[in-house]
């Protein structure tokens, strides 16, 4: 299963069986729907193939499920696909994951001029709350971190551990930075800033120069978790891993930029 855009014109879903809308006869190919996209991820939600794409151009955040429903897609090839607004606020850099059934979503949104770190749950039936004006009622949204993120890289890493506890990482824009990994507890006593639902735990310093993560990706070996990332300062490729201390690895230094 594939998510893609076609001419920076559409979001498009490909799956390959042998069919039509493809350049090749192989795969299968569906336009979603017709905005601009920046990206998209892709995941399964049961047996249906779902995409929450990283909309350009100041588009709305959608969550697109091919389950049927035929509501919500602007111009779809198909009456197969239903389409949700998680943000209309321009948000950018999105992570999506899957819990027993249950799509998630965290983003990052320019809320009174300050980037905020939002998660996204759909709960479905209308019962969603917590989330701005113009959002799905199916969705329930809470803030993660309110503390100002570090504008130059704007990114976050978003995962579950084997217990079903979201986690995610991001790099804050306070006394020269940190990248800081949070965790759902629960129980409106969080320690991370403006998240009462999150803990937040340091994990290091970043160059008061220039604060930059370029790359994160965030896995689990059951309860603990795994951070490669790459800091743009020194164009390094880093690990951290925890289970009850930080431990910091420097993998390689990649003179000509490293990604992951």
């Amino acid at each position: 299963h594939i998510a893609f855009d076609f001419n920076n014109s559409y979001l498009m879903y490909a799956k390959k069986v042998a069919g039509s809308g493809c350049t090749s006869a192989s795969w299968t190919c569906e336009q979603v729907h017709n905005q601009e996209v920046g990206g998209s991820v892709i995941r399964m939600v049961g047996s249906n193939p779902a995409i929450v794409d990283k909309p350009a151009g100041g588009w709305n955040l959608v969550y697109a499920v091919r389950d049927g429903g035929n509501t919500g897609c602007t111009s779809p090839d198909t009456a197969n696909w239903t389409c949700e607004t998680i943000s209309a606020a321009a948000p950018y850099w999105t992570n999506f994951a899957v819990n027993s059934g249950t799509p998630a979503v965290i983003h990052i949104e320019t809320v009174s001029g300050s980037s905020k770190l939002i998660y996204a749950t759909r709960v479905g039936g209308g019962g969603g709350s917590g989330c701005p004006v113009g959002v799905d009622s199916d969705w329930s949204c809470e803030y993660v971190y309110t503390g100002g993120l570090d504008q130059n890289s704007n990114k976050s890493a978003f995962a579950y551990d084997s217990n079903g506890i979201a986690g995610t990482t991001f790099s804050t824009s306070s006394s020269g930075g940190e990248l800081v990994y949070a965790t759902r507890t629960g129980g409106g006593s969080g320690t991370c800033t403006g998240g009462t639902q999150w803990n937040c735990s340091p994990i290091m310093k970043l160059h008061v120069s220039e604060p930059a993560i370029g790359n994160m990706n965030l896995v689990y070996n059951g309860t603990a978790p795994h951070i490669i990332y790459t800091d743009t300062s020194d164009s390094d490729l880093l690990y951290a891993t925890s289970n009850t201390k930080w431990y910091n690895d420097n993998i390689e230094g990649c003179q000509n930029g490293c990604s992951n």
